[in-house]
């Protein structure tokens, strides 16, 4: 598992979270999940007001396939997750 390969490389959490949301702008599935474990825990804050949560690599892999479907069923092209730790005061 690729995975695997990426934390022996001792990459930090930051690299390890930009290269996933890397391949998330590019709706790259495989290249996603590339960095997900088998014992990963995705929880999201949709629906309101609790979210949802998804254990384990398939649920998580299953959500972002629905995720990503569902951005080319409502015609949205070039969207783009951006993070930043940059705050202003």
């Amino acid at each position: 598992m690729r995975a695997l390969r990426t934390l022996r490389r001792r990459q930090t959490a930051g690299e390890v979270v930009r290269a996933f949301n890397e391949a998330l702008n590019r709706h790259d599935l495989a290249s996603m999940l590339d960095h997900l474990t088998e014992d990963t825990v995705f929880e999201n804050t949709s629906p309101a007001p609790d979210g949802s949560r998804y254990v384990g690599r398939e649920a998580v892999s299953a959500f972002w396939q629905e995720f990503l479907r569902s951005l080319v069923r409502r015609g949205l092209k070039g969207v783009q997750l951006v993070t930043s730790d940059a705050h202003e005061a």
